[in-house]
């Protein structure tokens, strides 16, 4: 199955059951996570995984301009201290992609 044309959010930090459905629908092509969806850098990872599993190809994860800004208050947590990012829109987008980005310089 391919991605759709439209984009939905996700209730909280975890996706529920309902969410997984409505993002399993062939005309949905990604999720934006706002500061709702957003505890930290580790949760983060978590959720963006769990979203990527539901479909192939994976759906297009975007950030709201909240996420940006609650993730760069975490650049500096010993989790992250080997991650050389600046903490603009596009390192935010490489932390919340990790898995489909080669530039961030974390190496995970």
């Amino acid at each position: 199955m391919g991605i759709g044309p439209v984009m939905l959010d996700v209730v909280g930090t975890q996706l529920t059951a309902e969410d997984e459905a409505r993002l399993r629908h062939p005309l949905v092509g990604g999720v934006i996570l706002f500061k709702r969806n957003y505890e930290s850098p580790g949760q983060l990872m978590e959720l963006t995984a769990a979203i990527h599993a539901l479909r192939t190809p994976p759906l297009l994860i975007a950030v709201d301009h909240e996420v940006v800004n609650r993730v760069r208050l975490h650049l500096f947590s010993p989790a992250l201290k080997k991650c050389k990012v600046s903490g603009n829109v596009a390192d935010v987008m490489c932390i919340v992609n990790l898995r489909l980005c080669k530039q961030c310089a974390c190496g995970n």
